[in-house]
């Protein structure tokens, strides 16, 4: 993070300007600071990726939901039209011999 200054040069740097206490508060609330800010952006990255994953993937599960809707209803239709004597009317022993039918 400071291009690889030796963190014990730092504080050696900050004693020499007052109460050696002092400086050590201010060295150490500095290092937490940093520290939290960086665990902060590193967690805001990772729950963005996920987000953004999250949004993916109910896109892509409507998606698969309506193309399986659509060919469970063109399966359907399908079969009424095979029931049907071509005038789009459906008879109760058409319906069944059309389920008795293993094909």
């Amino acid at each position: 993070m400071l291009g690889g200054a030796d963190w014990g040069d730092l504080y050696a740097t900050l004693v020499g300007y007052g109460p050696a206490t002092d400086a050590a508060i201010c060295f150490f609330v500095f290092i937490g600071f940093s520290f939290i800010a960086l665990l902060n952006t590193v967690t805001a990255v990772f729950i963005q990726c996920a987000f953004m994953n999250l949004e993916k993937d109910r896109v892509f599960t409507v998606q698969r939901e309506v193309k399986e809707k659509r060919e469970y209803l063109l399966a359907v239709k399908e079969a009424f039209e095979m029931m049907s004597n071509g005038d789009g009317k459906v008879i109760k022993k058409d319906m069944v011999s059309y389920l008795q039918d293993p094909e």
